[in-house]
């Protein structure tokens, strides 16, 4: 899996990939991810995965589109051990929590940050 920089010219294909899962949330609108942090984006599987850094903190959007997740998701982990960077997955919905826990029983501590939530 190759990331390169995310870029205005990556809008229509994230937004296709984004509406194809259950993923909702600031964090994951393409406006905010243009302009907060350091983002970087590869495709793997039908897969569209987000690798962003905030300063030191680092981390992967739950990968978004449709096509093999499982293989996305084993990329990630290669792709944070290399980085040598938590393998810590962001902006899940109960669908995507439970299907993480399905594919990887008990690998993953799933929780809630209030603090992160989005508001009205």
């Amino acid at each position: 899996m190759e990331f390169r920089p995310l870029t205005l010219a990556d809008r229509a294909l994230y937004e296709q990939r984004l509406w194809a899962t259950c993923v909702r949330g600031c964090d994951c609108a393409f406006g905010n991810l243009a302009v907060w942090g350091d983002q970087e984006i590869a495709e793997i599987d039908g897969q569209m995965v987000v690798f962003s850094r905030y300063g030191q903190y680092a981390c992967y959007h739950y990968p978004l589109g449709e096509g093999d997740r499982k293989a996305a998701l084993d990329a990630i982990a290669a792709d944070a051990q290399r980085r040598g960077v938590p393998c810590r997955l962001v902006g899940l919905c109960d669908t995507a929590g439970d299907e993480l826990e399905r594919l990887y029983p008990g690998q993953f501590a799933l929780y809630c940050t209030p603090d992160n939530s989005d508001y009205v």
